[in-house]
């Protein structure tokens, strides 16, 4: 199974409970990214992090001493894609507290997880890994995917109860 055969998750299975944003939002564009690639907010936020590469696929520096990623242009949005080519990074500015407190008063159903855990950019980290075991990915395959240096980390992503 390749990596890229992967489809992109579907965000509107969350209920989207607010008319702050819409679909051309930058603030959306920021959680199908999140929720498409399992980036940390640091990651994500951080212009100097990316390189896009002849390939067609960025390069990725990462965050906690893991290996850097090479993500194909078609896990992130338009939006993105479009800023970054022409010099630009549509997320110049966002703070990782601005991100949360979009967080907090954007997405409704506070029940989907169990343990009452609240929807955050890490969990969307942990339901891309689940998401990618379910479909069949090996536990190497995922960590390669998601930067990780130890295996163990995507076994407690898998393993988490934060999902449902």
């Amino acid at each position: 199974m390749n990596i890229y055969d992967l489809e992109k998750f579907d965000v509107d299975m969350f209920e989207f409970s607010n008319k702050y944003l819409t679909y051309n939002d930058i603030y959306w564009s920021l959680f199908v990214d999140l929720f498409n690639t399992g980036l940390r907010s640091c990651e994500i936020l951080d212009k100097n992090r990316f390189t896009l590469l002849e390939s067609g696929e960025y390069l990725i520096e990462t965050a906690k001493g893991s290996n850097n990623r090479h993500l194909s242009t078609l896990y992130f949005s338009d939006l993105f894609n479009n800023a970054f080519s022409n010099g630009g990074f549509l997320y110049s500015g966002i703070t990782y507290q601005r991100l949360d407190h979009i967080f907090k008063i954007s997405w409704g159903s506070p029940n989907v997880f169990q343990h009452k855990k609240r929807l955050s950019t890490h969990l969307f980290r942990h339901m891309l890994c689940k998401s990618m075991y379910n479909d069949g990915f090996e536990v190497q395959e995922i960590a390669d995917f998601m930067g990780e240096v130890n295996n163990k980390n995507i076994l407690g992503y898998i393993n988490s109860t934060i999902y449902i």
